[in-house]
């Protein structure tokens, strides 16, 4: 029994007000002959690795929860045998998170469209979809994709992510340790060591909470297509562009627009990039006004990934 990591126990906790499943979409290039093999050389692929079969069990108050073994089971896996256009496709997808999964049941889910037609890249037209629901908890976008590879057929098996040792006896030093840490960024901010923090930004349409039908559409780019050091840092300067001129349609000033950005740090025994610190940076747009930067490096996901969240 392994106890999860500080990190990852609280994006699970929060995941009950925040959703935060994951979503990573693959297309494949034509459609299975015996899409229920694929499906069984899949599910046995996923009980050989040990990240991909355990839950959550808290039942200790005391501690952190725990990830449990279980089998891989058909629960995990979802199956859409209609023919579907790729737009149509999408909408499916886009629906997908209204149904957050229970990690104390299951970690992840395989959602298969078996015959979608208009597949980008499928040279026959037509190609099978398959997305992988995982919890936030159980992998980042990182190990996300490493274990949606594995899945997938890619040779070479995930390592495991070391137990971290003696957890619960280390919270009474690190609370003392977090409140000194606070101090001195205090007195250091006020004797002009470290800059203040930034100031709140102002409630914009993009700050209001959804209503209606949630809809995905995707523009399709190849890995050499994108600049950037990632793929997340080149998504996220074209997103603050588009973004900022979405907004403007909409008469907010985005002068002030800033993106919150996870600052890389893992933690021994962490499946996630722990949040060390949130950086904003702003680049001038084409109407010449501040749009939000990637000009820090965040947490990487694979190129077709696509997240869904609320």
């Amino acid at each position: 029994m392994r106890r999860l990591a500080a990190i990852d126990a609280q994006n699970w906790w929060m995941s009950a007000k925040l959703p935060n499943d994951q979503f990573l979409l693959y297309g494949f290039d034509g459609v299975p002959d015996d899409l229920g093999a694929a499906i069984a050389s899949v599910r046995a692929r996923a009980q050989r690795c040990p990240d991909l079969a355990v839950v959550v069990r808290d039942d200790c108050r005391l501690t952190y929860p725990a990830w449990v073994p279980r089998q891989v089971g058909d629960d995990q896996f979802t199956r859409y045998d209609e023919e579907l256009g790729w737009n149509e496709c999408l909408d499916e997808v886009a629906q997908l998170g209204e149904h957050q999964l229970d990690v104390t049941v299951a970690a992840w889910r395989l959602h298969v469209f078996g015959c979608v037609r208009g597949v980008p890249g499928a040279a026959g037209g037509f190609g099978a979809v398959a997305v992988l629901q995982i919890s936030h908890a159980l992998a980042d976008g990182t190990r996300a994709s490493a274990l949606a590879a594995w899945l997938f057929g890619r040779p070479g098996e995930i390592l495991p992510v070391p137990s971290p040792r003696f957890e619960t006896g280390r919270l009474p030093w690190r609370a003392v340790h977090a409140a000194r840490t606070q101090r001195e960024l205090v007195h250091d901010t006020e004797a002009g060591a470290v800059p203040p923090p930034a100031p709140s930004r102002p409630v914009l349409h993009s700050n209001a909470a959804p209503a209606g039908r949630r809809w995905v559409r995707t523009i399709v780019r190849r890995r050499d297509q994108i600049p950037g050091p990632t793929v997340t840092v080149g998504a996220l300067v074209a997103i603050s562009s588009a973004l900022a001129e979405h907004l403007h349609d909409f008469g907010d000033d985005t002068a002030a627009l800033g993106p919150r950005c996870r600052w890389p740090r893992r933690d021994r025994g962490a499946r996630t990039i722990t949040s060390a610190m949130w950086a904003s940076g702003c680049i001038p747009n084409s109407r010449g006004q501040n749009a939000p930067s990637a000009s820090r490096r965040t947490s990487p996901s694979a190129g077709n990934a696509l997240r869904i969240r609320r």
